[in-house]
């Protein structure tokens, strides 16, 4: 595999578990009975839950449009292209952090 495939899919694979990473973070931050509750009462705060779902939102939405899929509520087509967009924004992330790493 040539390098350039193989940091791209790194970047990808970085993406995707960052993604679901920080959507378990972002359910335990917004869980009223979990003990990481965070009430969104300031703007810091806001902030805060805002940062994190940026990172969480690829992972929260494609799980999303399977459920919607699965229910028949949304295309196939549909689904296939939210992924698409997902598999990007986790892309983007990876590649970031990837970046980030061997700078």
């Amino acid at each position: 595999m040539p390098h350039d495939v193989q940091a791209l899919v790194f970047a990808l694979a970085i993406g995707v578990v960052l993604s679901g990473t920080f959507a378990n973070v972002f359910g335990l931050i917004m869980d009223t009975r979990s003990a990481f509750h965070l009430p969104a009462t300031s703007d810091v705060r806001r902030l805060a839950i805002l940062g994190v779902l940026l990172f969480a939102a690829p992972h929260i939405v494609f799980c999303a449009a399977r459920r919607a899929l699965r229910q028949g509520e949304l295309a196939p087509e549909h689904t296939f292209g939210i992924c698409g967009v997902c598999s990007l924004w986790s892309f983007g992330v990876g590649y970031l952090i990837f970046s980030l790493m061997v700078f």
